[in-house]
């Protein structure tokens, strides 16, 4: 051993927080590559087979001493006296301690030779770089300074050998300081044995922290032996470790971390930390004031007690993953509060971690999310009941819609002599047709919403899809005596989309365009390829919009406020619609106006298809009318729909039965034995799923061609007639045609 004492402190984790450099240099290392490492990582484990024991007995509460001949890892095996005594709060809890180490044959060695080596002595005392130096206990209890070295005079703000020769009392340090020095000197006495303490005292300059080992000074008998006298002056060795620095740093920690901790406790967010294998060891104060819990009870995995029985085995599943592998985890559940209630909270955790990446603790929240849950519920449920009032009132609405439109076809199915009438059928004709693309409007734009709108993709020609929203949007064009010119590329531009949307969102903006526009104006789509995307242009020349409402356009509901523009009325929901459509596809659209009565010109662009995609599927043939009459069923609880409908399938020559409920429509078909049923499916005494269910179950059942006729257009409604069994699913208001069609695909079939 290079040196006579090895001094040493741990903090209560047993980690070294000041090594002198004597220490260091028995384990062949620096003071300050020994900081925040554990005495098993420092000496190994051979080593700390044997201090280990005393280092456990030291943290927790006992003082040990020991005399024993230990090999450490640099120099020659020596014979030490140790010394391992607890260090204490103010409250009496063990926050460390300081282990002192003495090698008796250089301490002996030193006695024997103390005359012959003073002058060494001076210089080592001047040039160390801790204060150092001898002093004499005096009878009547002050601390006179025998010798000292250069950082004392330093550390008490004094010249140069400013302290050698006089009394403490006269360094301005303090009665109490002196008091507590005295203290600890007798004590070393009475060991005789070091003894390390920490002391505070006011300096000139400010508050002092000193780290002191003092060792009573042995004097040399006259037979050459160490006497240590009862009585009369004592002479001791001090060597102090400045800790002022270091103490400050941890004050201002200190005080930040009381900061930290008065926010954490006042924050709305519970708040914990946990040691790296998830047990926790922190709540902040909101914790327990929720739950009504101690620290004690909370501790390590405690929580669990307070989680609801449905749900902790989860958590406790999933957190135990991310502690494990050093994952931030999240979670949502409810937690118990004081009272026995539950509340929901969505809880996140991150790992802190150290330089190494080692993950050194967890620092988790708990936020309060009750309500904002609730709060979701109640939008789900709102969006759910508006889904239904659409549902409900597209049904309403298309029912009186279906037989007005029949009765139009009748109308058109005999002939009108008078122009006037003709001219009225037409315009009621015009009028239905527009309504029914109000109410299938109004229910994209939820299914849109929803996400419940698919689409059926394949290679399309745009310039078919826009001929297709043309002749859609020609009768209102016409109406209004609108020129319309069509400029196409003349190169072929396919897109992949569902040809029938897109038709609906070109329609949409003729239509616009077209109500928008004082008769006798003029409109333009043209179509243009932009690299791989083609650009789609209708251009109008009518009211156009104002700047600050340019922005809004596409919004839901919007309505432009001028007079002109609410003559043309609308629910505001076409331009919302065909955004939506548009970015289905992948494609977007922008409005352009100069103002108004500047017209207006809306822009969609839209990818065309990569060469090689799924081709589109070839154009169903023409479907003629069945030939031959047919035995058809027609039931509705709304006269109206039966007899205009039954009106027209006889002008076509067909044998119609009706019905206006359920059980007639069943007693009906058991009768007549129809090639074709069209049921309702809100008909009452019996409804059109049971309708249809039973008609499958009779003899000839399977041969009926069943078709639903109904306001109910959901997809989930579509689900449920086909569940039931039915073959088609029509929804009201339909054009004949259709039905035609519909009725030479059953012929087909059967």
């Amino acid at each position: 051993m290079h040196a006579a004492m090895l001094i040493a402190r741990l903090d209560a984790a047993g980690r070294y927080v000041f090594v002198n450099p004597a220490y260091a240099e028995r384990y062949g290392t620096a003071p300050s590559a020994m900081l925040g490492r554990t005495v098993r990582e420092v000496v190994g484990e051979t080593l700390y087979a044997s201090v280990g024991p005393r280092i456990a007995a030291m943290l927790s509460g006992e003082r040990v001493e020991f005399e024993e001949r230990i090999a450490f890892p640099v120099g020659e095996p020596v014979t030490v006296r140790g010394l391992y005594e607890p260090e204490r709060d103010a409250a009496g809890r063990v926050t460390g301690g300081v282990a002192v180490l003495v090698n008796l044959a250089v301490q002996v060695q030193a006695i024997e030779a103390r005359r012959d080596t003073e002058l060494t002595l001076r210089a080592f005392f001047d040039s160390a770089p801790v204060c150092m130096g001898i002093i004499e206990l005096l009878d009547d209890g002050d601390i006179l300074h025998v010798d000292d070295n250069p950082e004392s005079c330093r550390f008490f703000g004094v010249p140069p050998g400013g302290t050698r020769g006089r009394r403490a009392s006269e360094l301005d340090v303090g009665a109490e300081t002196i008091t507590a020095w005295r203290r600890r000197y007798l004590e070393s006495a009475a060991r005789q044995a070091p003894v390390t303490f920490e002391h505070r005292f006011e300096a000139p300059a400010g508050p002092r922290w000193l780290a002191v080992t003092v060792a009573l000074v042995p004097h040399a008998a006259p037979d050459g032996e160490v006497d240590i006298p009862p009585v009369g002056p004592r002479r001791y060795c001090y060597v102090a470790d400045d800790m002022t620095p270091r103490m400050l740093v941890q004050q201002e920690l200190a005080e930040r971390e009381e900061q930290l901790r008065t926010l954490a406790d006042n924050m709305s967010q519970f708040a914990w930390t946990a040691d790296p294998d998830g047990s926790i060891f922190w709540y902040n104060r909101r914790w327990f004031e929720y739950t009504g819990t101690t620290l004690d009870q909370m501790r390590g995995w405690g929580w669990r007690a307070v989680h609801h029985p449905e749900h902790v085995e989860r958590v406790v599943d999933k957190i135990s993953r991310c502690f494990a592998t050093g994952e931030p985890w999240e979670d949502t559940f409810p937690l118990r509060a004081a009272d026995g209630s539950y509340r929901w909270f969505l809880s996140r955790a991150i790992p802190i971690r150290d330089a190494a990446g080692r993950v050194v603790r967890w620092f988790g929240t708990n936020t309060d999310v009750t309500a904002q849950l609730a709060a979701e519920d109640a939008l789900r449920e709102a969006d759910r009941r508006k889904d239904e009032f659409l549902a409900t009132l597209a049904h309403e609405l298309r029912n009186p819609l279906s037989p007005i439109r029949n009765a139009v076809q009748v109308m058109r199915m005999k002939s009108i002599a008078d122009p006037d009438a003709a001219w009225a059928r037409d315009v009621i004709h015009r009028q239905v047709a527009h309504l029914g693309r109000l109410v299938d409007d109004l229910l994209d734009v939820s299914r849109i919403g929803t996400g419940r709108l698919d689409l059926h993709r394949r290679r399309a020609d745009l310039a078919t899809i826009l001929q297709t929203a043309v002749e859609s949007a020609r009768p209102l064009l016409d109406e209004r005596g609108h020129l319309l010119e069509v400029a196409l590329p003349d190169e072929p531009l396919e897109v992949d989309a569902d040809d029938v949307r897109l038709a609906q969102v070109f329609t949409n903006l003729l239509n616009n365009s077209g109500k928008y526009t004082e008769p006798g104006g003029r409109l333009l789509v043209s179509v243009t390829r932009r690299g791989d995307e083609a650009e789609v242009i209708v251009r109008d020349d009518g009211i156009g919009i104002a700047p600050e409402a340019l922005p809004r356009v596409f919004d839901m509901f919007m309505q432009v406020d001028r007079p002109i523009e609410r003559r043309a009325g609308g629910l505001g929901i076409g331009l919302t619609l065909v955004r939506q459509l548009v970015e289905l596809h992948g494609g977007i659209v922008s409005a352009h106006s100069e103002g108004l009565g500047r017209g207006t010109e809306i822009r969609v662009r839209l990818p065309l298809a990569a060469s090689g995609g799924v081709a589109a599927a070839p154009a169903a043939p023409a479907v003629a009318p069945p030939s031959g009459a047919l035995r058809i069923l027609v039931a509705d609880d709304n006269r109206d729909n039966v007899e205009t409908l039954a009106l027209m399938l006889e002008l076509q020559g067909h044998r119609v039965a009706t019905a206006h409920d359920g059980v007639e429509a069943l007693a009906a078909a058991e009768r007549e034995r129809p090639h074709v049923a069209f049921l309702d499916l809100g008909m009452p005494e019996l409804n059109g799923y049971d309708v249809c269910r039973a008609v499958r179950a009779l003899p000839f059942g399977a041969e009926v061609c069943v078709v639903a006729l109904t306001g109910w257009g959901q997809e989930d409604d579509r689900r449920r007639t086909r569940d039931a069994g039915f073959d088609h699913h029509l929804v009201k208001p339909v054009e004949f045609a259709e039905i035609e069609s519909l009725l030479a695909v059953c012929v087909r079939a059967s």
